[in-house]
């Protein structure tokens, strides 16, 4: 005979069960801003983000408050932004975050803040997936501002942000892991064009490429300060006016280069992807170039 065996009320009182909210500015959605959703989400919970640009009216478009969410955009092709407006920073994590809060597929632009434009975190360690962190501006940080923390940072392109030290990303006292990403033209007033590490920020940097980042005052790819970053396969190039300065430990594989030249070559404005960019970029250029070098035109064959 088999038995069954009914949980009392009070037992099953105990146990939460994880929600998913939905978000789209449109107002067709559970929420209309992304953090209405986190205000109302609790640990263990998915937002999921339809395509459209989200601002805000706070310090941060986004700030988790310390939740483990899994806060992700809907779409890979048709872009979810978070847009800091040149106001204000796109996403804060300072209250303890884990690598359980997941920031995956974002557009982050257009933020400004004196510690991360982009991103700040501080105190904690959540996980940056798949976004692009474009066009912001901070002090220390222009893309990203990391201290006190272990975050990783993966599979995201981070450029054209500005700062004053750090254009692409700022560390200080923290052990990042940098993998998989796409760190280019970004800018920094005095050192670090792509990134700054100050005072014990041993970030780890594997499988990345580092190009055509400036830093007026050295240090255009990497600047190291008081700290012992290890990088191993990674790809600098055309960075100005050096590549790295300061210390830093050689985990092998890595590749430093004065001109960038596609290690894909599809990805024609070399942003670590192959889509319609790249296509619109060589339509463009279509017919015949100066000097008639590398067969004289441009034409299909060119992404082919």
């Amino acid at each position: 005979m088999i038995k069954f065996f009914l949980l009392p009320p009070l037992i099953l009182a105990g146990y939460s069960f994880a929600e998913t909210w939905t978000v789209d500015d449109d107002g067709q959605a559970d929420f209309n801003t992304i953090q209405a959703a986190v205000d109302a989400a609790s640990d263990g919970d998915e937002i999921v983000v339809m395509p459209g640009t989200y601002t805000g009216s706070g310090d941060a478009v986004v700030d988790s408050a310390g939740k483990a969410l899994w806060i992700h955009a809907s779409e890979d092709e048709i872009p979810s932004v978070i847009d800091g407006e040149g106001q204000r920073t796109g996403v804060n994590c300072e209250q303890g975050e884990s690598s359980s809060t997941i920031i995956e597929g974002f557009t982050i632009q257009n933020g400004m803040g004196e510690d991360g434009g982009g991103v700040h975190i501080r105190d904690a360690s959540p996980t940056i997936s798949k976004c692009k962190i474009t066009m912001n501006s901070g002090v220390d940080g222009g893309g990203i501002f990391i201290r006190e923390g272990s975050p990783s940072i993966t599979h995201c392109t981070i450029t054209f942000n500005t700062g004053e030290d750090g254009g692409g990303i700022f560390i200080r006292e923290g052990s990042p892991m940098i993998a998989h990403c796409v760190i280019t033209s970004n800018t920094a007033g005095d050192e670090g064009g792509g990134i700054f590490c100050r005072d014990g920020g041993n970030a780890t940097l594997s499988q990345c490429t580092i190009s055509q980042n400036a830093a007026a005052d050295g240090g255009g790819g990497l600047f190291s300060d008081e700290s012992a970053p290890s990088i191993g396969d990674v790809r600098f190039c055309d960075n100005q006016p050096n590549h790295i300065e300061g210390p830093w430990g050689d985990d092998g594989g890595n590749d430093f280069l004065l001109e960038c030249t596609p290690e894909c070559p599809g990805d024609v404005n070399g942003d670590g992807n192959v889509n319609v960019a790249d296509l619109l970029n060589v339509i463009g250029d279509w017919g015949k170039c100066k000097g008639g070098g590398g067969g004289g035109k441009v034409h299909v064959v060119d992404q082919i």
